[in-house]
């Protein structure tokens, strides 16, 4: 960078650790909504068994449509940011956060709210993966693994805020719907994330003279025989982690059913804690 930029000047270069850091703040809440909006339906998990009247299973139905869409989207999503970039299908898939999360929102019965569950679950997790795309290119090194770090720990607030805020709000208005719609808030401002982020994207591509967003590594399916055994014992112990955990944060808020925590927000509030402590030894590690 040249040593006459002003310190202004210096802070709004795309050349800059601060500009750099900017960007890592609104790539970070692309996904704060949508890990709200994953975990509304848990948070609120009894107020739905007794206002909708559906059994206990309906609402991990509710969680296996946002899987099922997350397995089958994550590799078309993967192709469609190599095709795309990572600026216009981050937007697309964005767009299905905000689309799903306004369709279970708006539902009126049980299968409205799978379809709605099934297409955020489809933007959701290829979020994920245009977010790590992003991360990629705007840092190297040991930044890279902070600045993974950082956007993993402001998406997993999005969590804790969920379940210890959805159930206070269903309660506070008197109907579960406005919880919903608190979470459709939610990934409207990450939807608003992305947008100033494609601005910044932008404008550091054409300063700096970056590659294309489009000119991103090709995907080569072949590939995948020549990972090593290190590569298959990680993936099989992050299968066994999210299976555990995962199912537990989700339908744990019904569980708890102690003499104490009659409240649905108190039974949510403790289901946060779990979330809580992975955010502090992810902090100290």
């Amino acid at each position: 960078m040249d040593a006459t930029l002003t310190a202004e000047e210096s802070f709004l270069h795309p050349a800059s650790r601060s500009y750099r850091f900017l960007i890592l703040l609104f790539v970070s809440l692309l996904t704060f909504g949508s890990y709200f909006a994953y975990d509304s339906i848990g948070a609120i998990a009894p107020i739905l068994l007794k206002v909708m009247g559906i059994h206990r299973a309906s609402i991990g139905n509710l969680y296996t449509a946002y899987s099922i869409a997350a397995i089958v989207s994550v590799l078309i999503g993967g192709i469609l940011i190599d095709r795309l970039g990572t600026r216009k299908a981050s937007l697309i898939f964005s767009s299905l956060v905000v689309l799903g999360a306004v369709i279970v929102a708006l539902s009126t019965n049980l299968w409205f709210m799978f379809a709605g569950r099934f297409i955020f679950g489809a933007g959701s997790e290829s979020l994920v993966v245009a977010q790590s795309a992003i991360l990629a290119r705007w840092f190297k090194g040991k930044e890279l693994a902070l600045a993974f770090g950082i956007a993993l720990t402001i998406s997993r607030l999005g969590t804790l805020f969920s379940f210890n805020t959805e159930a206070l709000i269903a309660k506070y208005f008197g109907n579960y719907k406005f919880a919903l719609w608190a979470a459709v808030l939610f990934c409207i401002v990450s939807l608003i994330s992305n947008l100033i982020y494609n601005m910044m994207d932008r404008r550091g591509e054409r300063i700096l003279n970056l590659p294309k967003a489009e000119a991103e590594d090709k995907i080569v399916l072949s590939d995948i025989k020549r990972f090593k055994p290190s590569f298959w014992y990680v993936t099989f112990l992050c299968v066994t982690f999210y299976s555990a955990i995962f199912p537990f944060t989700a339908l744990s808020t019904d569980f708890f059913q102690w003499p104490l925590l009659r409240d649905s927000s108190g039974r949510s509030s403790l289901t946060s804690h779990t979330c809580s402590v992975r955010l502090a030894v992810r902090r100290a590690s």
